[in-house]
């Protein structure tokens, strides 16, 4: 004030501003570390008045040269004379960052959510809770605040998205089993009606298919059931009772489903008509081999109504990962650079081989969770 030099923004967004220039940028926790040490004392200018009114004049004159410019870094502080200082040059505080993340949780309620079980956005469209990435919720925070005539650093997007987690935090996803989503509404099994699709429904899948066209005219597949099965009227049974446990995710019956039969018997026809029935975007294909072994395929089960192993004729000795995916116990959920968790399946799990699979103490061990129909 005394050199009647004058910035139009607060300290510490300068401070931010100088942070995000830096290279590498620094991080959030070390910034915060300097600004706290910095405020337990006095501050004064670490240059003499001469030196600070050069570099006034400097940035002036750098800053007319590149006017016209494309900027790569945030937009700097702006400077102005005592003379020039009106009601419509100064600008009101800005808000704290806790008072922003409120703010955005009212606008974006029951749009968008944080999912505490795979630490990952989500946002509501269409009847469902798709996974989004933290970019996409960056974005969503910075054109708010543009909106509200702010500009925002790298550090203050970070704060405000850590306190927005806490605020649109959900933890309770596809529980409410009496409801199956369909893609023009959601079906209650008690009340036999379809009901108008609705956020706090926290469904995260869908059926591919419109309950109201839906056909019940199902004579050609019955017909395949009896052929498949040889006119056995058990097996034909298990097979449609299956079809039921999969479209309602039983996963707490702790069964799967086990198809023994020679090539060309019907086998992955009837893993097709599942796929068919469920939509291929909640079903995954996997291998006992590649599930047991490889780190993060068991990732690719989350979110899944059903998971079908349909050529397992390798022999298979360790059967602990079919066991958690079959028994409502935790299975790891890791993806490449991204902290590790866990989930609990809550589909259905098939199985098809020419011959059983399972070997030695890995037969016993699954005996009591396998329905097994031979074709």
């Amino acid at each position: 004030a005394e050199l009647k030099i004058y910035h139009t923004e607060r300290a510490r967004d300068l401070f931010d501003w100088f942070c995000d220039r830096c290279s590498p940028p620094i991080a959030s926790k070390e910034r915060e570390t300097i600004w706290r040490s910095a405020n337990k004392k006095t501050p004064k200018s670490c240059l003499g008045d001469e030196m600070l009114t050069n570099c006034l004049k400097g940035w002036q004159i750098r800053n007319s040269r590149e006017n016209n410019l494309p900027r790569k870094t945030s937009k700097p502080p702006q400077f102005f004379d005592e003379a020039d200082e009106t009601e419509e040059n100064r600008k009101e505080p800005d808000k704290i960052d806790s008072r922003w993340a409120d703010d955005i949780a009212q606008a974006y309620l029951n749009r968008l959510a944080w999912d505490e079980s795979i630490k990952e956005w989500r946002f509501y469209e269409s009847g469902k809770w798709k996974v989004i990435p933290s970019l996409k919720v960056g974005g969503i925070i910075k054109n708010y605040m543009l909106s509200e005539g702010k500009g925002c650093t790298n550090g203050k997007l970070t704060s405000v998205e850590s306190i927005l987690k806490i605020n649109l935090f959900c933890d309770e996803w596809d529980s409410n089993s009496d409801l199956i989503p369909f893609a023009d509404g959601c079906y209650s099994i008690s009340e036999n009606k379809l009901r108008p699709h609705s956020p706090k429904y926290c469904f995260t899948w869908q059926l591919p298919h419109k309950y109201a066209s839906a056909d019940s005219n199902w004579q050609k597949i019955n017909e395949w059931l009896s052929f498949a099965t040889g006119g056995n009227d058990r097996d034909k049974n298990i097979l449609i009772a299956f079809a039921a446990a999969t479209l309602k995710g039983k996963s707490e019956l702790h069964k799967f489903l086990h198809l023994q039969g020679i090539g060309g018997s019907g086998k992955s026809t009837y893993i097709r008509l599942l796929e068919d029935l469920i939509g291929e975007d909640n079903h995954y294909s996997s291998s006992l081999v590649e599930w047991n072994n490889t780190r993060f395929e068991s990732a690719n089960g989350f979110g899944k109504r059903l998971i079908s192993f349909p050529d397992e004729n390798s022999k298979i000795a360790n059967v602990e990962s079919l066991k958690k995916l079959t028994g409502g116990d935790s299975i790891r959920y890791e993806e490449k650079g991204k902290k590790a968790t866990n989930y609990k399946f809550t589909g259905m799990v098939i199985i098809a081989s020419n011959a059983s699979p399972f070997v030695g103490a890995s037969s016993s061990a699954i005996a009591r969770r396998q329905i097994e129909v031979m074709f």
